[in-house]
């Protein structure tokens, strides 16, 4: 899987979202897209995880979301037509939605599959903007960036790096730093039994204090045991 990278990219809220979607997170801090069919062009069945914001539900969520889909223009992304709730704990629910795409989200999706892309799950859409990640060939990839800039919507690139199907839902929670210092203990032998070499031996071969070298590995591991336990 060496010739393939992933991109992990937030795209601009101002050039995503319309102010309908103002309305929409006064009730939520985010959706997770973790699963998703597409039973037509345009028609999408998805599994999403809702995350209100304290004090609101998913009553009051779907009233908002019934109000701005009333306006077929009003909306730059999807219309829902049916959100039915699967499970829920605390402020967190479990949903499988029934919705149409709105043409610019096909023309982003259209473009994906043109440059023989594809996305990683989960995308998830919050206040700060919709965070992607984006798999394919690196040239592919910027390539796909490029034509998201065509299609006038700018975004904030986190990393690209290579793509790692069997742990990318965890390694795409570490920041650079945290991912290339574990990558480095890991090729140095530092997680081996015995340990093949030691913090300062890896901190004084790349440079960097023992201290800083110890912190972003243990926020690193902290990170991996959040994902993983949560």
């Amino acid at each position: 899987m060496r010739e393939l990278v992933i991109a992990k990219i937030c795209l601009d809220p101002s050039e995503v979202y319309d102010d309908s979607y103002a309305d929409v997170f006064q009730h939520m801090d985010r959706v997770s897209v973790i699963n998703t069919f597409i039973r037509e062009s345009k028609t999408f069945l998805a599994v999403m995880e809702i995350e209100l914001r304290k004090g609101s539900s998913m009553k009051t969520l779907k009233e908002t979301l019934a109000n701005m889909d009333q306006d077929r223009g009003n909306t730059t992304l999807a219309m829902y037509q049916d959100i039915t709730e699967l499970a829920s704990e605390g402020d967190r629910c479990l949903c499988l939605v029934k919705g149409e795409h709105m043409q610019f989200h096909t023309d982003m999706m259209d473009s994906l599959t043109d440059q023989f892309c594809f996305l990683e799950l989960p995308v998830v859409y919050t206040e700060g903007g919709i965070h992607m990640q984006v798999v394919g060939k690196r040239d592919d990839v910027k390539a796909y960036l490029n034509i998201l800039e065509g299609l006038g919507v700018s975004h904030k690139t986190e990393f690209i790096r290579e793509y790692h199907p069997g742990g990318r839902a965890v390694l795409a929670e570490l920041t650079d730093k945290q991912y290339q210092c574990m990558k480095t203990a890991m090729d140095q032998g530092y997680f081996d039994i015995p340990r093949r070499t030691d913090l300062r031996d890896m901190a004084e071969k790349d440079g960097i204090t023992h201290g800083a070298l110890s912190f972003h590995l243990r926020k690193a591991q902290r990170t991996i045991f959040d994902v993983l336990f949560s």
